[in-house]
């Protein structure tokens, strides 16, 4: 179930147009991308925001929070949450990309982390996560236990590189050609 995330005012920030897409942090900066985990779109049913209005955190063991997030350049990225598991459990988080993509298929650009209980936000990390420029709907999800979501980072470790074949095929697409 997808469920619009409320202002403390119970207002519904994403049909009343007040969240923004989630974008490079600074300016100028192609390397960063930082989000909030208040500018949240929409929360699985079993997620509410945290009373400090700044994170998100879950009620039951398993959910995710949504995010609309703007990728300033295509390449390789490390994806960096600011986490904290609240119970005694180890929890698994993971991010998918491409939420509703056409094909139906679940993009987990982390694969599994575990998150061990602590008192205070962990910062976790997966390397590597292949990231195409662009707007992309993502998802954290978790799973074994309730968490406090407080943030997530894109990292830029090497950007993408055109191949020779990726170059001739651009640009043999530039070109206009008369057909007789």
């Amino acid at each position: 179930m997808m469920t619009p995330f409320k202002s403390s005012l119970g207002l519904s920030l994403l049909a009343a147009g007040l969240i923004g897409l989630a974008s490079a942090a600074g300016d100028g900066d192609e390397t960063h991308v930082r989000v909030a985990a208040s500018s949240a779109v929409a929360t699985s049913d079993t997620a509410q925001p945290a009373g400090d209005g700044r994170t998100l955190r879950s009620t039951g063991a398993e959910g995710w929070f949504e995010f609309q997030v703007r990728i300033p350049a295509a390449g390789r990225y490390e994806s960096v949450l600011d986490v904290r598991a609240l119970d005694a459990d180890e929890v698994t988080v993971w991010i998918e990309d491409y939420v509703g993509n056409k094909d139906g298929r679940t993009y987990d650009i982390t694969g599994p982390i575990a998150l061990q209980p602590s008192p205070r936000a962990a910062e976790i990390s997966r390397l590597g996560s292949p990231l195409n420029a662009g707007e992309h709907r993502m998802r954290v999800h978790h799973a074994g236990g309730r968490v406090e979501l407080s943030e997530l980072r894109f990292e830029l470790i090497k950007p993408h590189q055109l191949t020779r074949s990726e170059e001739h095929t651009s640009e043999l697409q530039s070109r206009q050609y008369l057909v007789c």
